[in-house]
């Protein structure tokens, strides 16, 4: 079997591998804890993506140019996943309308593919190419254009990986992409390729809190000691919330909790929704603590990052609860509000 040892051929490793790192980075964040359908949604997106890259490689490399055509088909299936989790970014479900869009120009690309039409070789601008791009950047626009939004509400210890991120998406899913498709490929559009592919690598394990920006909106948090009712610790979110009177809230919290266990039996209450927010709690198994958090809608990343300032607050401040009308012993707790919400910004 002839081998292909041309620079453009083997150049292309060098995306390839570049991919699988972005890959292999979710697979990373996924491990440690962070098993969120966005990040499943993007590793499934990015295997997609790496077999297109993969099969694109070996039909060059092995003058296979089926396995290079069939590569270019991976890449809209990556894209539909992509489309999908560009949505977790702000929201909750799927936008009906770019996913109807998306399914018109897959269903053109495969009609036009089953019936052999495509002119996917002519150096002319073809309407199948005209189609083929349209899906390829669909998504890569619509991801882009949340990632511009997550940069402008970031909190300013993550600005920096911000401004990365999008500096390697564009790098990589635009500029490499546009020279690779318009100039033929090779060295330097492969390098700009894997430029970009590796900083959003690079973001994605040291910062994967800063993808869930959008989505979480918190006003108001407060811990309460169970036994007596008192506030012990609370924090307010720069204009999230308004002025909070602190012992009217845990007195508040505290008689309802104990009227809905007393009547109905049924243990803790754990999850209050309101006409323009919800209210969580969580209780501490160390100590007799409650967190409560007051937040525009419930997400597991909130509740998890709950849990955790629950078990933390707990172990560090168990022993000083025996004295809570000194609520300066709590005042350091501040700095677990950056640590188990890093994702909310001030």
């Amino acid at each position: 079997m002839d081998i292909n040892w041309s620079i453009n051929s083997v150049v292309n490793f060098i995306p390839t591998i570049s991919n699988a790192t972005v890959f292999i980075s979710f697979l990373w964040v996924i491990h440690r804890g962070w098993r969120y359908r966005f990040n499943i949604l993007m590793a499934i997106s990015m295997f997609f993506y790496l077999i297109c890259w993969t099969l694109i490689t070996a039909g060059n490399l092995f003058f296979f140019r089926e396995l290079v055509l069939l590569g270019n088909l991976f890449v809209i299936i990556g894209g539909l996943f992509l489309l999908l989790g560009s949505d977790l970014l702000s929201r909750d479900a799927v936008d009906p309308i770019k996913l109807f869009i998306y399914a018109g120009l897959i269903t053109i690309i495969l009609f036009m593919v089953i019936s052999g039409n495509p002119e996917t070789t002519s150096t002319n601008i073809s309407f199948f190419f005209f189609i083929y791009l349209a899906a390829c950047f669909l998504p890569l626009c619509v991801f882009l254009y949340y990632l511009v939004k997550i940069n402008q509400q970031v909190p300013r210890h993550l600005k920096m990986s911000s401004r990365l991120l999008v500096i390697g998406f564009l790098t990589g899913n635009f500029i490499g992409i546009f020279l690779v498709l318009f100039s033929g490929g090779g060295f330097f559009s492969d390098l700009i390729l894997a430029t970009g592919f590796i900083l959003q690598a690079w973001v994605l394990v040291r910062s994967p809190m800063i993808f869930f920006i959008l989505t979480q909106k918190a006003m108001y948090f407060s811990v309460i000691d169970t036994s007596s009712g008192i506030p012990l610790f609370t924090h307010t979110w720069k204009s999230k919330a308004g002025t909070v009177n602190e012992d009217l809230f845990s007195g508040m919290l505290q008689g309802i909790s104990l009227i809905v266990k007393e009547t109905l039996n049924r243990g803790n209450m754990e999850e209050v929704k309101l006409s323009e927010g919800v209210l969580i709690v969580q209780r501490s198994r160390a100590s007799n603590v409650a967190c409560v958090l007051v937040a525009t809608k419930s997400s597991r990343a909130l509740r998890d990052g709950l849990h955790l300032f629950s078990e933390r607050f707990g172990t560090q401040y168990g022993p000083l609860i025996s004295d809570p009308i000194n609520k300066a012993l709590f005042e350091p707790a501040s700095s677990l509000i950056a640590e188990c919400f890093p994702f909310l910004p001030e």
